[in-house]
């Protein structure tokens, strides 16, 4: 009851540095794949084919994933929103044999990962990095394989609000770090794609009256 505002309204944020986005050609996530210890590879390839963060992947279940649909559902995200994100085939393949090859009857959570601990090791920071630098990459960290799934789409000229939603980002700020990896022909590829829905969708000439 001593004090009637706040000392710290007004004050300002100091400006968060972002760090860069590590550069990684098309095949170098096949290859850190490979590099990885076993324990560790389908938490990598869920990581680039969802772009989810280590913390949900280590809490995901199985109820969570949805095969018949091709969705998995990211729950407890940093933004406290739910997402879908849709599956590629080859994620979509390696989760329908691994859920049909876990250990039945489940004691506790029916994790996704239960080859992961709760939490992130120190062990396994270590054999991370020494993939990654196995593949000229010692920079690239697990949250690393998140910029990975962005920079993919982006390179596949998915337009950044659509990227935005997929990596739950609340402001397309954040999202504008991936414009750059776009195609050089993404401006064509978009007006080859409009002219293609506008003719598709012109209206047939009979509908019009002259009224």
């Amino acid at each position: 009851g001593y004090l009637d505002k706040n000392p710290c309204r007004g004050v300002g944020c100091l400006r968060e540095t972002e760090k860069p986005i590590p550069y990684v050609t098309p095949e170098d996530p096949e290859r850190l794949i490979d590099a990885l210890p076993a324990r560790l590879r389908d938490f990598a390839l869920l990581a680039i084919h969802t772009g989810a963060r280590k913390g949900v992947l280590q809490r995901l279940t199985w109820e969570d994933v949805d095969l018949a649909r091709g969705v998995v559902v990211l729950r407890r995200t940093k933004n406290g929103a739910v997402r879908e994100i849709p599956m590629t085939r080859r994620l979509r393949n390696r989760l329908r044999k691994k859920k049909a090859a876990r250990a039945i009857p489940i004691e506790g959570p029916d994790l996704v990962l239960p080859e992961l601990p709760p939490t992130w090791t120190g062990h396994l920071a270590r054999l991370f990095r020494q993939a990654a630098k196995s593949i000229g990459h010692p920079e690239l960290t697990p949250h690393g394989l998140r910029h990975i799934f962005g920079t993919n789409l982006a390179r596949s000229g998915v337009p950044l609000p659509d990227i935005q939603a997929l990596m739950g980002h609340r402001s397309i700020r954040m999202t504008l770090r991936y414009a750059k990896h776009a195609p050089e022909n993404a401006g064509s590829r978009a007006i080859a794609l409009m002219e293609s829905h506008l003719e598709g969708g012109k209206p047939h000439p009979r509908k019009f009256s002259t009224v």
